[in-house]
């Protein structure tokens, strides 16, 4: 990403997490108030080093985060910060886009129909991810984390 040393605030960046719950895994600490409070408290302390880790980033990185941020802040205002259904509506839209190009740009039937089939095996590997999350909020035993 280019970012060298400032890794860990870029990856607090992305989690929109602190590096305690970062470095521990954000799926083994849940976000609390406290948490909350200290992402306030050292926010604006931060902001000469945030600015300097985008600035180190490639554009289209940039473009993605901001993606992601709308999105998050999409899901807050809705309340549907606990699902996740938005992210796998815009990885279709990625993958349908980035095939899209590819096929565009094929010289043959045979590359379009191989380009195709990639973008079919893309797609339905992101169905199965999305029925896998839908089955296991909707049956307890199956909740393994």
């Amino acid at each position: 990403m280019g970012v060298g040393e400032l890794y860990g605030l870029f990856a607090c960046m992305v989690a929109r997490r602190s590096w305690k719950a970062v470095s521990q895994g954000i799926k083994n600490k849940k976000l609390d108030m406290a948490e909350i409070d200290e992402l306030k408290l050292y926010a604006g302390a931060l902001i000469p080093k945030i600015s300097e880790v985008l600035h180190r980033m490639p554009r289209q990185m940039l473009l993605i985060l901001k993606t992601n941020d709308l999105i998050r802040n999409l899901e807050h205002v809705l309340g549907t910060e606990s699902r996740s259904d938005a992210h796998i509506e815009m990885s279709k839209c990625v993958v349908r886009s980035h095939y899209e190009m590819k096929l565009k740009n094929s010289h043959s039937l045979w590359e379009a129909l191989r380009i195709k089939l990639k973008l079919y095996w893309a797609l339905f590997k992101i169905h199965s991810y999305e029925w896998y999350l839908i089955t296991r909020e909707s049956i307890p035993f199956l909740h393994l984390s």
